[in-house]
């Protein structure tokens, strides 16, 4: 599907939509350039629903009352979010972070579905 929306030509999705208001057409996955910022856009879709119901099922085990009493005190919806919201979902913004990270560190699938090269693999460390 990404492969289809990311035609590099100007009857592909994206390019076809960016055309309606004068954009393009970008060579998205055919130029070095572009590349990098398609998989990292089409990786961030992938992998974004079930960060998503992560962070919400997060989000309802915030107390209430946390929010009443930051009202009480005349906080406004920032400082709600920033003093309430993120401390309580800290845990979870750590773990989450740390899955993200490991997930971008196992990234084979993409690059090779969208270009049918598979990246380089590193040296190994012997031939240092």
């Amino acid at each position: 599907m990404w492969k289809f929306f990311y035609d590099g030509s100007p009857t592909g999705v994206f390019n076809t939509i960016l055309g309606w208001v004068g954009l393009g057409p970008f060579p998205w996955y055919q130029d070095a350039g572009w590349a990098m910022p398609s998989l990292v856009l089409a990786a961030t879709w992938a992998g974004a629903g079930g960060t998503i119901i992560i962070y919400l099922a997060a989000l309802t085990g915030v107390p209430p009352e946390l929010y009443e009493a930051a009202e009480m005190d005349g906080a406004g919806i920032w400082h709600k979010i920033w003093h309430v919201t993120l401390p309580q979902l800290r845990g979870v913004i750590y773990i989450t972070l740390i899955l993200q990270i490991i997930a971008t560190a196992q990234v084979f699938l993409e690059p090779y579905l969208f270009t049918g090269v598979a990246l380089p693999t590193p040296p190994s460390p012997s031939c240092y």
